[in-house]
């Protein structure tokens, strides 16, 4: 069992024996701490990618593509509640009547790309040039579309905030523009080197500052015989905390 996973057991645990002696006070130094924040997120990814294959005999094909991909994505104000039970992972969970704790990130996505191919035999398998159907145009340009994600403390990093995908993917917006590896959301939560986010210990949230702001940033370059991205992502979050720290 990982440590996320018992965290929230013993907060349920702590929940429910709350429950059960209602409407008695708990008991003092019971080591639970909580209260609500109102979440704002603000952001940009850049994705730029390049990819060249040579022709290997048969159906295959040369194939030469590169494009860009920018996103500038900005929530909707979402108020989230913040529990943590003595040293454990804290935990942000629903707050109110939205049962849900994702912030939904909208987002204006730019996308160029374009990919020839080239050579090889007609072939109605693989990768090669069999279609005879003409190909639907390109849907490149400016969309907007929603994401969503969620905020969470990592069990790995002691007091580092981290901003995850949510399992909930859109489709869309883009079904005719190529694009390459490291696109958007990909950098949202880590890169190869590790997590994206930044440290605010709950000390501070708990503490007499009504507002913080933290400013996260990560880069990812890879590179092989065929294929080039580069991706880079900055946002900030902002969490401003609503009435009084609850401490049982």
């Amino acid at each position: 069992m990982n440590l996320r996973i018992k965290t929230i057991a013993s907060l349920a645990g702590v929940l429910a024996v709350g429950c059960a002696t209602a409407p008695a006070q708990a008991a003092p130094g019971f080591g639970l701490k909580s209260a609500s924040f109102k979440v704002e997120v603000e952001g940009v990814q850049t994705n730029a990618w390049k990819t060249d294959h040579a022709n290997q005999g048969g159906c295959d094909v040369d194939i030469h593509g590169d494009g860009t991909e920018v996103v500038r994505f900005k929530s909707k104000p979402k108020v989230v509640k913040l529990y943590q039970f003595g040293k454990s992972t804290p935990l942000f969970l629903n707050s109110g009547k939205r049962y849900d704790k994702y912030i939904d990130l909208a987002s204006k996505i730019t996308r160029r790309g374009s990919v020839t191919t080239s050579g090889g035999q007609i072939c109605s398998y693989g990768d090669g040039t069999g279609s005879t159907q003409t190909p639907k145009p390109p849907d490149c340009g400016t969309k907007r579309s929603t994401w969503y994600a969620e905020l969470n403390y990592s069990s790995r990093k002691k007091d580092f905030l981290t901003l995850e995908q949510a399992p909930v993917v859109p489709l869309g917006p883009f079904y005719n523009c190529p694009w390459g590896s490291g696109a958007w959301p990909s950098l949202l939560a880590r890169t190869p080197k590790g997590e994206v986010g930044r440290r605010l210990p709950t000390s501070a949230l708990f503490g007499s500052n009504q507002q913080h702001v933290i400013r996260a940033a990560g880069r990812d370059e890879y590179s092989d015989s065929e294929d080039w991205h580069q991706t880079t992502i900055q946002y900030s979050i902002r969490l401003t905390r609503i009435g009084k720290v609850s401490r049982s």
